[in-house]
């Protein structure tokens, strides 16, 4: 009788050792160590973020990092083991099975990968402009004059201490906008575009109906709610926002051009 044939498992059932079957055991254990991850993310993540108080949350991107290197390993072991073992070892017609199955299962685990994080807050924006802001008129509401305390009126948004002159008595005064003030010049653009997101779904739906070209009016609607939102975030940098908005204009004037 053929060896193979004849294979039994302790049940007295015969044992299905095809490629198939074996690739199914195979992806069933790294997809259990997938779950694995995905619960330490649900179980962590949020805690880590909110942990965090460095305003550019490195503790938490190395924490999310490794957990996406864990599972980008996960699927490069499926890759491999299906292109040099499983391919080889497929028999007559399995392939038909095979490949539509592991396709899925690709699928499936780059699907949850790119979802992991979607539910963690990794910054509220919202809630640091408000705290700077805080801070920033606290200094601005206090700021006097030190050799004759005239109240100093202070015209532009600063970000770094600079010299006031008093108007009263021409005494030069150091203004300090506090430390977190600083930080709003590098959530601006975030925290206006998060504002701005619905304007910039409706844009990428349009685009992808039609195309990047005709979608250009949708993109110029999102483009000056974006600024409008900067101007309010940050005001006093009109210019600079301007600015900004002439290079975010060009750069898809340019992407438009045919070749």
């Amino acid at each position: 009788m053929n060896k193979e044939n004849a294979q039994q498992s302790n049940t007295g059932q015969p044992v299905d050792d095809s490629a198939f079957s074996r690739l199914k055991v195979f992806l069933g254990k790294l997809e259990e160590r997938a779950a694995e991850i995905t619960r330490e993310v649900e179980e962590s993540a949020q805690i880590i973020a909110d942990a965090d108080t460095d305003p550019y949350k490195r503790s938490f991107l190395q924490f999310k990092s490794a957990i996406i290197a864990q599972f980008t390993q996960i699927i490069q072991k499926a890759s491999s083991t299906y292109q040099s073992k499983v391919i080889p070892a497929a028999r007559g017609m399995e392939m038909l099975e095979i490949a539509p199955y592991y396709g899925d299962w690709n699928a499936r685990m780059v699907d949850r990968m790119q979802r992991l994080f979607h539910e963690v807050l990794e910054r509220d924006l919202e809630k640091e402009y408000t705290i700077a802001m805080e801070e920033y008129n606290l200094s601005v509401n206090s700021f006097h004059c030190t050799q004759c305390g005239a109240k100093l009126d202070i015209d532009k948004f600063y970000f770094q201490s600079t010299y006031i002159t008093c108007t009263y008595c021409q005494t030069q005064n150091t203004f300090n906008p506090g430390s977190k003030a600083r930080m709003i010049e590098h959530i601006v653009q975030p925290l206006a575009r998060a504002r701005c997101k619905t304007l910039y779904q409706l844009y990428q739906e349009k685009k992808a109906e039609t195309s990047k070209k005709l979608a250009r009016m949708e993109y110029e609607t999102y483009l000056n709610a974006l600024i409008e939102e900067m101007n309010s975030i940050l005001p006093g940098m009109a210019e600079q926002h301007q600015n900004y908005r002439a290079r975010m204009l060009a750069d898809f004037e340019n992407e438009i051009l045919p070749w």
